[in-house]
């Protein structure tokens, strides 16, 4: 399998192709409000008709573990990373609660996509998604 650039901003992204398996680990964890539901679409958007993307957030144990208060619609973003590469605006730490992440899926790509939640699956932490897109 060969690689490709990606892009810091979603719609950029050039996609060779479509995929049956988009694995997203701890991207939607470090992702601003302004780009979150962008990168959703985004990745959606390479995954082949029948195929999944699985991705993962800092849900509510991890928000609680670190003392963070979510808002009222379930989001927190701390302009602070572990990368310097990238401008912290950018990608810094995200906390999600189910509820934002349910809302945002509704809205990018349906809600009737989501086949499975799981909560604190990687690392006792992150939160997992499974969403499946239909086969035309």
């Amino acid at each position: 399998m060969e690689g490709f650039p990606s892009a810091s901003v979603p719609e950029d992204v050039r996609w060779p192709g479509q995929y049956d398996l988009v694995f997203v680990l701890s991207l939607f964890s470090h992702l601003p409000r302004t780009t979150w539901a962008r990168w959703l679409r985004a990745l959606y958007g390479a995954v082949a008709p029948g195929g999944l993307l699985v991705f993962s957030t800092h849900g509510i144990k991890a928000a609680r573990f670190d003392n963070v208060t979510l808002d009222d619609e379930g989001f927190f973003f701390a302009a602070s990373s572990e990368s310097n590469a990238i401008d912290a605006q950018e990608y810094g730490t995200t906390f999600t609660a189910p509820e934002f992440v349910l809302a945002r899926i509704a809205e990018t790509v349906g809600a009737d996509r989501l086949v499975h939640q799981a909560p604190v699956h990687f690392w006792n932490h992150q939160d997992a998604y499974v969403l499946r897109k239909v086969s035309p």
